[in-house]
Order: C-alpha cells, then sequence, then structure tokens
C-alpha cells in the first residue's frame, strides 16, 4: 500500500489523547489515525447506501393514495377499541 504523507493541526487535548490511547493500545499514533479516518469513511459509505435504499423505497410509494383508506380503517378500529378498554377500566372500578 502506497503512503501519502498529510499534515493535520489537532488540539493539545487530542494530541495527550492520542498519545495515551497509542501507548496503551501498543500501537503507533499514526496507525490511530489512519483506524479513525477507515472508520469514518465507512460510517459515511453505510449512512450513503441507507440513504440510497431509503430513497429507492420512498420512489415505490410516489402514489400512496390508496393508503389513504387504511389509515382511517385503522384509526378507526383504534379508536374503538380504546374506548371499549376505557369502559371495561371505568366499570371495573
Amino acid at each position: 500500500m502506497t503512503m501519502v504523507r498529510k499534515q493535520v493541526f489537532i488540539t493539545r487535548e487530542q494530541s495527550q489523547d492520542l498519545r495515551s490511547r497509542s501507548r496503551a493500545a501498543g500501537v503507533s499514533e499514526a496507525q490511530l489515525i489512519r483506524s479513525g479516518i477507515d472508520r469514518e469513511l465507512a460510517a459515511t459509505e453505510n449512512a450513503e447506501a441507507w440513504k440510497q435504499r431509503i430513497l429507492r423505497a420512498a420512489g415505490s410509494l410516489t402514489d400512496a393514495s390508496h393508503l389513504e383508506g387504511v389509515i382511517k380503517q385503522n384509526r378507526t378500529s383504534w379508536r374503538k377499541r380504546s374506548e371499549q378498554t376505557r369502559k371495561k377500566l371505568s366499570s371495573a372500578e
């Protein structure tokens, strides 16, 4: 693997934490930095992949007007059950 030199500025606290963690882990500070970059890039790629999946799924629901009736039925059913439960609870008191 070919390496490319990059220079970055970090805070004094970050530098101290990096030094402590590298010593504790038994790896170089540079290796910890590379690992952090790899994790960040992987997380970004995963987030982008999820975003694309969600957009594809949303695209398949461009006309969701047929769902309005289903939602209305469910709400009516939930209200009836909720009212029945309330009546049972109040009569049990």
